[in-house]
């Protein structure tokens, strides 16, 4: 009887065990899961040139046209994106230069800009940011178009972004830089108070400043009419005189003043510099008639500006830049105009001379005959069979 007790109480037991494990395994518990994502690197997916933030594409198609004598905001704007989330984009930039340069460039207005950190938004995709990257464009920036200083040249925007983790991606797109003609021209010429027959001086001619405000080399052309007096009379047309040289009435270098435009040979070039004005001077000169005049007199002096086109002079622009020349020789080699002849004016003072397209004097001697240039030196003949060589262009 005790062993069927001691068998019932061991039955028991082992019920409540089962029971126990099927509670235990059977029972809601929470357990822990793990995964790692992946880092994608981020995506530049659309890149446009705008005139306003965040704008459409304004510039593309017709290229971008510089402002007279100042700067031009272009936004460089678009779509990055990551995988993993637009908020995992940590910094987007551009760099925008004329390819020419390259990526590599030194910050110059001319040639070579760059914003380090866009402004960033938000956009309805979780996984997208718009960016817009505003820099001041100058008014002298190289052009690229068919007229401009680099013709078969572009300029070209890259857009990179980074992400959190330092994975970064590329985009580039080109647009083209447009020619400005654009000179600043005096608003008035003022003689001030004059006697009968009096004769302006080097003390009292009048000075002008004709100033670049484009990326265009440019050349004025001149021409005017007499001046009506109030009280009586009139002064003259030819009673005027102009120069690029500050000269007194009556020097040999004025020109008179025509009813036909007359070209001034001021041939101001590209502006190169950052912050230094690019300015040429005109120096005005008149005699008073000694009878027949009196009161405040007026007339009218128009100053036309011309274009002077790209890379190469022609050897009418050496001419109005270095006056008379005889025996004139003219070439063009690599793109430039070289030019040997003699300077009969006496304004340079320097007696024969070899210049170049950019009006840098490269050798001052007499009697040359012929000029020969490379890619990058120069060779001029002298009537005695000797030469001056290596006249480097750069």
């Amino acid at each position: 009887m005790r062993q069927i007790h001691i068998f019932a109480a061991l039955i028991a037991v082992s019920f409540v065990l089962i029971v126990g494990l099927v509670i235990r395994y059977t029972g809601a518990t929470d357990v822990t899961t793990t995964a790692e994502i992946l880092n994608e690197a981020p995506a530049v997916d659309t890149l446009r040139f705008s005139a306003t933030e965040y704008g459409p594409d304004d510039f593309s198609l017709s290229g971008i046209l510089p402002t007279i004598n100042s700067d031009t905001i272009v936004h460089v704007t678009g779509i990055v994106s990551d995988a993993n989330g637009g908020q995992d984009i940590a910094t987007t930039s551009v760099h925008f230069y004329r390819a020419g340069v390259q990526s590599s460039c030194v910050l110059d207005k001319n040639n070579c800009y760059e914003v380090l950190h866009c402004d960033i938004t938000d956009t309805a995709n979780t996984t997208e940011q718009a960016y817009d990257c505003p820099f001041s464009l100058a008014f002298f920036t190289d052009a690229t178009d068919n007229a401009g200083r680099y013709p078969q040249d572009t300029w070209r925007a890259d857009v990179t972004t980074t992400d959190i983790a330092g994975s970064a991606a590329t985009s580039s797109a080109t647009v083209e830089v447009n020619s400005l003609l654009a000179l600043n021209l005096p608003d008035a010429i003022n003689y001030g108070i004059r006697s009968l027959g009096e004769q302006s001086t080097l003390a009292n001619n009048v000075t002008t400043l004709v100033a670049q405000r484009g990326n265009n080399r440019a050349d004025v052309e001149i021409f005017g009419n007499a001046m009506g007096c109030d009280v009586l009379g009139s002064i003259p047309a030819g009673s005027q005189y102009w120069s690029t040289t500050n000269t007194a009435y009556g020097a040999a270098s004025n020109q008179q003043l025509l009813s036909t435009p007359v070209r001034a040979g001021l041939n101001i070039p590209y502006r190169d510099n950052d912050t230094e004005e690019l300015a040429r001077a005109l120096y005005w000169n008149i005699a008073i008639p000694s009878t027949g005049v009196k009161g405040n007199c007026s007339g009218a002096n128009t100053i036309s500006i011309i274009s002077l086109g790209s890379s190469v002079f022609s050897s009418e622009d050496v001419m109005a830049y270095a006056g008379a020349w005889t025996d004139s020789v003219f070439m063009i080699a690599q793109g430039t105009l070289w030019a040997t002849g003699s300077n009969s004016n006496g304004e340079l003072g320097l007696g024969d001379q070899v210049f170049r397209s950019t009006f840098t004097q490269i050798g001052t001697d007499t009697n040359w005959k012929q000029v020969s240039a490379g890619e990058s030196s120069t060779i001029a003949l002298k009537t005695d069979g000797t030469a001056r060589g290596n006249c480097s262009e750069r």
